[in-house]
């Protein structure tokens, strides 16, 4: 698959969503679809000399909803507790859906496949299912999971988290992430596995994920 902007093998417009708990490798996979040619949207978050120079590949817009949105229920990307049972349905989470509309048709508007990541998408999939439907897009989640101890030593080096926070957090991510794509085309993937094979291992799992049907 030389060209992953084809998408004859798919009735309707896709979209590559990577979920990933933080630190396990979301941004070398999201950095690998830019090099294959998937579209990631004109305002990307840049790299920082200590921390993922290459970029961290989220949607700068995006991630700000996201964070409001979980500011306004009280939370925040490293919290534990679970959102209220039906915060994606409430009104605040529909106008995030609004502005997320907003966005997609801006950025995205002409893309028939392009790619979303942010690791705070591992608990926010149900705020963009109806989004997707609106838009008739096809969802195509590219889940990649890394050692939770790996994962919980990078946030003490960078975060001072404890390990404990750390590792229920990655239990947290990587659970929900799991059950709110049951029934969509999805792929599993390690941060080794990526690592060691890189684009190849990719180009494979898009290529499975594109031509199989949900499930």
């Amino acid at each position: 698959m030389n060209n992953l902007q084809d998408t004859s093998v798919t009735p309707r417009k896709a979209a590559l969503v990577v979920l990933g708990m933080h630190r396990s490798g979301t941004s070398a996979l999201a950095g690998l679809l830019h090099e294959l040619g998937i579209e990631m949207g004109p305002s990307l978050m840049s790299g920082r000399a200590d921390e993922n120079e290459k970029g961290f590949w989220e949607h700068e817009k995006i991630v700000s909803i996201h964070d409001r949105l979980l500011a306004h229920f009280g939370s925040g990307w490293s919290d534990t507790r679970p959102l209220p049972q039906d915060w994606y349905s409430r009104d605040f989470s529909m106008q995030c859906q609004d502005e997320i509309c907003d966005v997609l048709k801006e950025d995205f508007g002409s893309q028939p496949l392009w790619a979303l990541k942010d690791p705070r998408m591992c608990r926010l999939v149900p705020l963009w299912m109806p989004v997707f439907e609106r838009f008739d897009i096809e969802p195509l989640f590219l889940c990649i999971v890394r050692n939770p101890l790996e994962v919980a030593a990078s946030l003490q080096r960078r975060d001072h988290m404890n390990t404990a926070h750390a590792l229920l957090l990655w239990l947290q991510y990587n659970l929900e992430a799991v059950d709110s794509t049951v029934g969509c085309r999805r792929r599993f993937l390690s941060f080794a596995q990526l690592l060691e094979q890189g684009a190849p291992l990719l180009q494979d799992l898009l290529r499975g994920c594109l031509q199989q049907p949900a499930g």
